[in-house]
């Protein structure tokens, strides 16, 4: 049994390392491609710029599309919302 094991456990990390090795030939295509799509933009694109906040988008949170910048705007929807008809 303990063979098995031992030849199981192999096959997974063997997996987990081809997988890992993937992502990384995924990585560098991926750069690459951003690097040409970059290279033809002009340099004074907004692309190639940081946010005002200096904030990545994927780091912000999804405020529904709307411009909204609080919670308090959401909260005053939902009371609005809530009228007690069910329809």
């Amino acid at each position: 049994m303990g063979v098995y094991q031992l030849g199981s456990s192999s096959s997974i990390i063997l997996s987990a390392i081809e997988y890992i090795n993937e992502l990384l030939s995924d990585r560098s295509s991926l750069l690459t491609r951003l690097e040409h799509a970059r290279s033809a933009l002009p340099s004074d694109h907004p692309a190639l710029s940081l946010p005002c906040q200096g904030e990545p988008l994927w780091e912000r949170q999804w405020k529904g599309g709307e411009g909204r910048i609080d919670d308090e705007a959401v909260e005053d929807e939902d009371e609005n919302n809530d009228d007690g008809d069910s329809s």
